[in-house]
C-alpha cells in the first residue's frame, strides 16, 4: 500500500509539471494577445494652453463689447449677467482674464511665475475684496437695498452684496472693514507667492526719507529765524548829512540888484 501510495504521488507531481508550462504558454498568449489601451486624454500643459486662450478670447470679447455702443443678443445677455453678478466690478473683470489667459500661456517662460492654485485663489480673493469694498461704497442700508442695487448692477453686485450683507451683520461696519484689509493683505501675499512682511519692506526707507526731510526742513527754518533775529539786532548805519551850503558862495540870480557889501566895493576908490 505504500508502494502504490508512492507510485501514485509521484505520477501526479510528474502530470503537474507537464501542465506547468503549458499553462504559462496560454497566460503569456493571453497577454500578448491583450489590446494595448488608448493613449490617454490630452496632457496637462495642452489643457492649460486651451484654458488660457479661451480665457483671452472671453475678455476680449467682454472688452469689446463693453466699449460698443451697439450690442447684440448674446453680447447685450453676457454684458447684463456680468453687471449683476459683479456690478463695477464688470469692467475690472475682463483685465484680469486677460491677464490670467496671458500668464497661463506664457508660463513656461523662465521670468514668468510659475502657476500655482495658491496664486489663482490669491488672485480670486483680492477680487472678491474689491467686490465687497465696491458695494460698502454703495452703502446700502439694509439688505434689500443692497440686492436691489446689485439688480442695478451698482457696487460690486450679487456677489459683493452677498459677501457684504454676511461680512456686516456679522462683523459690524468696522469689523468689515478691518477684514477687507486683512483680506487684501492675504490675497496679494498669496498672489506673489511672498511672506505678509515683505510687502512692508518699503516701509523703513520711506520713514527714514520723510524723516530726514522733516530735519532738513526744521535746520533750514531754524537758519531763516537766526539771520531774521541777527538782522534785527545789528545797529543801523547812520544817514548820510549833506554839507551845509553858506549863503555868501551863492551866486545871486541874473538881474537881482547886488547886496550892499558888493555894492561899496564896486563903488569909486
Amino acid at each position: 500500500m505504500a508502494a502504490r501510495k508512492k507510485k501514485t504521488s509521484r505520477s501526479k507531481s510528474t502530470r503537474s509539471r507537464a501542465k506547468s508550462p503549458a499553462r504559462k504558454k496560454t497566460t503569456s498568449s493571453r497577454r500578448q494577445a491583450a489590446p494595448r489601451p488608448l493613449a490617454a486624454g490630452l496632457s496637462l500643459d495642452r489643457k492649460l494652453d486651451i484654458a488660457g486662450v479661451s480665457l483671452v478670447l472671453v475678455g476680449l470679447l467682454t472688452v469689446l463689447s463693453l466699449l460698443s455702443p451697439t450690442r447684440g443678443s448674446f453680447t447685450g445677455a453676457w454684458i447684463s449677467f456680468l453687471g449683476q453678478a459683479f456690478g463695477w466690478g464688470v469692467y475690472v473683470l475682463p483685465l484680469i482674464l486677460l491677464a490670467l489667459g496671458a500668464w497661463l500661456i506664457l508660463r513656461n517662460f523662465e521670468r514668468i511665475p510659475t502657476v500655482s492654485f495658491e496664486r489663482l485663489l490669491g488672485m480670486s480673493l483680492v477680487f472678491l475684496v474689491l467686490l465687497t469694498f465696491l458695494h460698502l461704497l454703495a452703502n446700502p442700508l439694509t439688505t434689500a437695498a443692497a440686492y436691489a442695487l446689485a439688480a442695478e448692477e451698482v457696487g460690486g453686485g450679487y456677489l459683493g452684496a452677498f459677501t457684504f450683507v454676511v461680512l456686516r451683520n456679522g462683523l459690524g461696519i468696522w469689523g468689515l472693514g478691518i477684514l477687507l484689509a486683512a483680506g487684501v493683505l492675504v490675497g496679494i501675499a498669496m498672489t506673489f507667492d511672498v511672506p505678509i512682511y515683505e510687502l512692508f519692506r518699503w516701509l523703513p526707507p520711506l520713514w527714514l526719507r520723510v524723516q530726514d526731510a522733516w530735519d532738513d526742513w526744521r535746520a533750514a527754518r531754524r537758519e531763516a529765524a537766526r539771520q531774521k533775529a541777527l538782522a534785527e539786532v545789528a545797529p543801523q548805519p547812520a544817514p548820510e548829512q549833506a554839507p551845509s551850503v553858506s549863503s555868501s558862495t551863492i551866486a545871486p540870480p541874473a538881474g537881482a540888484p547886488p547886496e550892499e557889501g558888493h555894492a561899496r566895493m564896486a563903488g569909486p576908490p
